[in-house]
C-alpha cells in the first residue's frame, strides 16, 4: 500500500506542476498587462521598425505591353497604337505593377475610347501634357484599388496611328 501512495503522491505532484505551468503560459500569452510588460523589456533590436520603401537613385522602368484601341475616323476606323513605360524610384512598388496591369489598361481604354481622330491627334501633339494626364489618371485608378502607388513619370515611347 506505500507503493500506491508513493505513486499517487508522485501523479499529484506531476499534475500539479502541469497545471501551473500552463496556467502561467496562458496568463502570458493572453493577459494584455503580461504582453506590455513583455515588450517593455525588448532590447532596440527585437524592435519591429516601420520599414521605408526602397527607394533607387535610378530610375526604374516598367515597359507595358502594346496598348491598341479603336478610334473613329471620318469615314473609317482608325487605330491608335500606344508604346508606355511607368517610371518609378520605389523598389517594392515596381514588381507591384504587373498585378495591377488589368486595372492600368483598362484605365487607358477610358482614357481614349470617347476620343475621336481629330481628338487623338491634337493629344499626341502635346506629349507632355498627354503623359501628366495618364500619370494623374493611372495614379488616381490605382488608388481607387487600394494601391498607392510611387509612379513618378508615365513615358510615351512610341505612337502610330493608322
Amino acid at each position: 500500500m506505500n507503493k500506491k501512495v508513493i505513486l499517487f503522491s508522485v501523479l499529484g505532484a506531476i499534475f500539479l506542476i502541469v497545471i501551473t505551468a500552463g496556467g502561467i503560459l496562458a496568463f502570458l500569452h493572453y493577459s494584455p498587462w503580461a504582453s506590455e510588460l513583455m515588450t517593455q523589456n525588448k532590447t532596440p533590436e527585437t524592435h519591429q521598425e516601420t520599414v521605408e520603401p526602397a527607394i533607387t537613385k535610378k530610375p526604374l522602368f516598367k515597359p507595358l505591353e502594346k496598348f491598341v484601341i479603336s478610334v473613329d475616323g471620318d469615314n473609317t476606323r482608325r487605330y491608335l497604337m500606344l508604346e508606355l513605360t511607368l517610371v518609378t524610384h520605389n523598389q517594392e512598388q515596381f514588381a507591384s505593377y504587373d498585378d495591377y496591369m488589368p486595372v492600368i489598361r483598362n484605365s487607358l481604354v477610358q482614357y481614349f475610347s470617347p476620343l475621336n481622330e481629330t481628338q487623338v491627334s491634337e493629344e499626341l501633339h502635346h506629349v507632355d501634357k498627354l503623359e501628366l494626364d495618364l500619370q494623374t489618371r493611372l495614379s488616381s485608378t490605382l488608388q481607387n484599388y487600394g494601391f498607392k502607388p510611387s509612379l513618378d513619370e508615365v513615358l510615351i515611347t512610341k505612337y502610330v496611328v493608322q
